[in-house]
């Protein structure tokens, strides 16, 4: 488990995890998690999880700083790839 932080305006490039699944649990501000097909607004308090080999990013629109936590079974070390949402896997692209 990490805590992590993103500045306000600020977003993650798209990327994908062949092994791990993870679960994003917002501490203060709010985020949005991003899928090639959802929008999910979370403020603090709530999470979601993202399956294995699904593309996402989280992003914090808000004015505010915002914190949150993400379990990662098994480790995301090497098991990180930038994707395209739009391409899905194993579909040609």
């Amino acid at each position: 488990m990490i805590e992590e932080s993103m500045p306000p305006g600020t977003t993650e490039t798209w990327h994908v995890h062949d092994q791990a699944r993870q679960f994003f649990y917002i501490l203060e501000g709010n985020a949005e998690m991003l899928t090639a097909d959802r929008r999910l607004s979370l403020p603090a308090g709530s999470g979601v999880q993202i399956s294995t080999g699904t593309p996402h990013r989280i992003a914090n629109s808000s004015e505010q700083m915002t914190r949150f936590l993400v379990v990662s079974a098994p480790r995301t070390r090497f098991d990180r790839r930038p994707c395209n949402p739009l391409i899905l896997p194993g579909t040609a692209g």
